[in-house]
């Protein structure tokens, strides 16, 4: 089952290559090039051998899910906003509800919900705070001022441009 939340973002981008929108546009940036990163960073399949197929489907899939916002954003094909961190946010919210009912139904780990398996980031805040949901905020509050940072250079930069220009 595609539970897994960068699963799920890929049909979000083959939906935005259909029929790109802003709301789409700043998850695939402030959700989806975040959550492929972490996998890339904290991958849960290095128990696989090198030359396993999974392995390097799942490291190509990871890259290909973070190149691509990245291209769009680098290309000024999408400007992400803060003022869509919000709605973001509740969209990913509105996936995770359903799939915790699904994880407490299948007894299953989608979105690590129901456990941070050790290696994930999440996993310091169940040692140290007994649940690894503490984390899902901080992180995601961390995440989002990160992953401001590029929007904001690159309007000082085009504010820059335009200045220039006149």
């Amino acid at each position: 089952m595609p539970l897994h939340l960068c699963s799920i973002n890929i049909f979000l981008i083959a939906l935005h290559a259909w029929k790109p929108n802003r709301l789409l546009d700043n998850f695939l940036y402030f959700i989806c090039i975040p959550a492929a990163t972490a996998a890339l960073l904290f991958p849960t399949w290095t128990s696989l051998p090198a030359a396993n197929f999974m392995f390097w489907h799942s490291t190509s899939v990871h890259i290909l899910l973070a190149a691509y916002p990245i291209m769009l954003f680098s290309g000024g094909e999408i400007r992400p906003s803060v003022r869509y961190m919000g709605k973001c946010f509740l969209l990913l919210l509105a996936m995770a509800v359903p799939i915790y009912c699904v994880n407490l139904l299948l007894d299953t780990n989608f979105m690590f919900l129901m456990y941070a398996p050790d290696g994930n980031p999440l996993a310091w805040f169940r040692d140290r705070f007994g649940h690894h949901w503490i984390g899902f905020p901080v992180l995601l509050a961390a995440v989002f001022a990160l992953m401001d940072v590029p929007v904001l250079l690159k309007g000082r930069q085009e504010n820059k441009a335009i200045r220039a220009a006149e």
